[in-house]
């Protein structure tokens, strides 16, 4: 059956825009905040909302997504994969006493490393990689390394003391930490995501990333 709506003419949707209409009234959900959440004007959302655009049933299913996804937040969520943010500094220690709350002890030194340092403090999949004074590369600094179960490590020592991971990327921060890299991974248990949407967009050249443009 052909849902479409056009200008009010065609009623087959009109049914389904009265529910919506309401799901958000209940849910305290603004048109400014449906139309972020789907990446279009406040404008155009009220012209859909009214029954002045057009309501195919792609767009039911991206409107519904949205005000999904603005409702049940449990029904996805994002974790820290990986990352590595690089320091000015040599002293590994320091940036181990400010970034980890974790016990020193648990943690070995070894001599081997990657991307030119020196030597590793590690545990697990936690590395905080340095240079030694005077060395070649000790331009480098101190970079720390976490993978996927590093990240959870550390995860869960945070959620232990009642920090997050804001309180985290505030300490690097606070040692004017260099991201070179940071990888989410998005547990979408209900399928906010369209993710044929998001290729289109990559594919047409229209994802923005800051990382490209600051190297």
């Amino acid at each position: 059956m052909d849902k479409t709506m056009m200008n009010g003419r065609d009623h087959t949707g009109h049914g389904w825009l009265v529910e919506f209409r309401q799901q958000m009234t209940d849910a305290g959900i603004s048109q400014t905040q449906l139309a972020a959440q789907l990446g279009m004007t406040r404008s155009y959302v009220n012209r859909l909302l009214n029954g002045r655009a057009a309501l195919t049933e792609e767009m039911q299913r991206r409107l519904g997504h949205a005000l999904l996804g603005l409702t049940n937040r449990d029904s996805m969520f994002i974790l820290v994969d990986y990352m590595r943010v690089r320091f000015n500094t040599q002293d590994a220690e320091y940036v181990f006493k400010k970034l980890f709350p974790m016990n020193r002890d648990f943690f070995s030194l070894t001599d081997k490393a990657f991307y030119g340092f020196d030597y590793t403090i590690q545990r697990g999949d936690i590395s905080i990689m340095s240079t030694r004074v005077g060395g070649p590369n000790s331009f480098l600094g101190t970079m720390i390394e976490m993978h996927g179960s590093g990240c959870r490590q550390l995860e869960a020592v945070l959620v232990r003391d009642g920090l997050t991971w804001f309180d985290f990327f505030q300490a690097c921060d606070d040692l004017t930490g260099i991201y070179k890299r940071i990888d989410f991974a998005i547990n979408d248990t209900v399928g906010i995501i369209d993710i044929p949407h998001l290729i289109q967009k990559v594919e047409k050249e229209e994802l923005v990333s800051l990382f490209k443009s600051k190297g």
